[in-house]
């Protein structure tokens, strides 16, 4: 396990830098988009991988774990909802029809909505701390 540390991961890391050094002098986008199709897909497969390791080794947290999932599906349930579906000339022109921008939507809303948490949640706490 510490040769994968020190050893394969680095060597992903370069590989990965390498082709995308390449495919941005190359000015070629196929390459970026299927790297970064690669790299979404290994990251999934990562979170469900660690995952599984922590359920079984610890089920009483993996409770918690499907708690914050549960969370966030409804933010997103939430954004989604609330996310708009028009459709301008500029949008048809990069062929967008009204789902994809009530999706790009819903992730916008997604994204800001996470942002306050984070900031609020972090307020919070800072607060608790001067008054402890």
């Amino acid at each position: 396990m510490e040769n994968l540390k020190k050893y394969l991961l680095p060597g992903i890391l370069g590989v990965v830098v390498v082709i995308l050094l390449y495919a941005l002098y190359a000015q070629d986008t196929d390459t970026i988009f299927v790297l970064s199709y690669v790299l979404g897909i290994g990251a999934v497969i990562g979170v469900v991988a660690g995952f599984l390791v922590s359920a079984i080794s610890n089920p009483q947290g993996t409770l918690r774990s499907l708690i914050g999932l549960g969370v966030l599906v409804v933010i997103f349930g939430i954004s989604y909802a609330i996310a708009g579906s028009e459709v301008t000339a500029l949008y048809q022109q990069f062929n967008i029809d009204e789902s994809k921008s009530k999706m790009v939507g819903s992730f916008l809303n997604l994204t800001y909505a996470l942002g306050f948490l984070t900031i609020g949640s972090i307020l919070f706490a800072s607060v608790l701390r001067v008054i402890k």
